[in-house]
């Protein structure tokens, strides 16, 4: 919703139709126009300064979370790759996860050393 409408100003002023399908698909359906009809409500009503450079702040903030999250898919990924190549035993308790198989890996080193 803050990369559509990153101000107070720009919700207040958005098609209520667009703000709820904006809603309901984020948020897979758990908010819907009730919601929507309420976030317009008090945009409308805000006091806040309409600042455009804090818009453009926000922005550029919001990017860098998104290239953040894609760099940690991508490291989670090679973890999860190495993980597999090295069938570690750890990995066979249940309830183990990837993550935490290669944090005990990493702790422990090869499993190997112990009988």
């Amino acid at each position: 919703m803050l990369q559509k409408y990153p101000s107070a100003k720009d919700v207040a002023k958005s098609q209520f139709h667009s703000l709820v399908n904006l809603l309901e698909s984020s948020s897979r359906g758990r908010i819907g126009s009730d919601k929507a009809k309420e976030i317009c409500n008090l945009a409308r009503k805000s006091v806040g300064v309409y600042v455009s450079a804090k818009v453009l702040e926000l922005r550029h903030t919001l990017k860098l979370i998104q290239i953040l999250d894609q760099e940690i898919d991508e490291i989670e990924e090679n973890i999860e790759s190495h993980m597999q190549e090295i069938h570690s035993p750890i990995k066979s308790i249940p309830g183990i996860s990837f993550r935490l198989a290669a944090v005990i890996e990493s702790g422990v080193g090869d499993f190997k050393r112990f009988s």
